[in-house]
C-alpha cells in the first residue's frame, strides 16, 4: 500500500510506519463503529431535540408573561371606568326586575 511514501528502510521506520498505521486505522473504526451506531445516534438526536423543545418552551412563557405584565401595566383607566359603570348597569336592571316580580 503505497499512500505517497517512500517504503521504510530500518526497522525503527517500521515500526514507526505500523504504529502510525495501526493509529489511523482505530480512528477509521472508531467512525464507522459512531456511524453504524444508528439507535445511539437516534437517541442523542431525541434528546437534543427535547433540549431545544425545553428552551422554547421556557422562552414562549417568558414572552408570553412579559406581555401579559405589560398590557396590564399599559391598560388605560377608562377601561376599568368602563367595566365599573357597565356593572353597576347590570346589578341595577337585576334588582329591578326582581323588585318588580315581586311587586307584580
Amino acid at each position: 500500500m503505497d499512500r505517497g511514501r517512500k517504503e521504510p528502510e530500518s526497522p525503527d521506520e517500521i515500526r514507526r510506519d505500523i504504529a502510525e498505521t495501526r493509529d489511523e486505522l482505530g480512528d477509521t473504526v472508531e467512525a464507522l463503529a459512531g456511524r453504524a451506531d444508528v439507535k445511539g445516534r437516534a437517541s442523542r438526536k431525541a434528546h437534543e431535540a427535547g433540549e431545544q423543545a425545553k428552551a422554547a418552551t421556557h422562552l414562549v412563557r417568558e414572552q408570553a408573561g412579559e406581555t401579559a405584565q405589560r398590557a396590564v401595566r399599559n391598560r388605560p383607566a377608562w377601561v376599568g371606568a368602563v367595566a365599573a359603570v357597565l356593572g353597576a348597569v347590570v346589578v341595577t336592571r337585576f334588582v329591578r326586575r326582581r323588585r318588580s316580580r315581586r311587586n307584580g
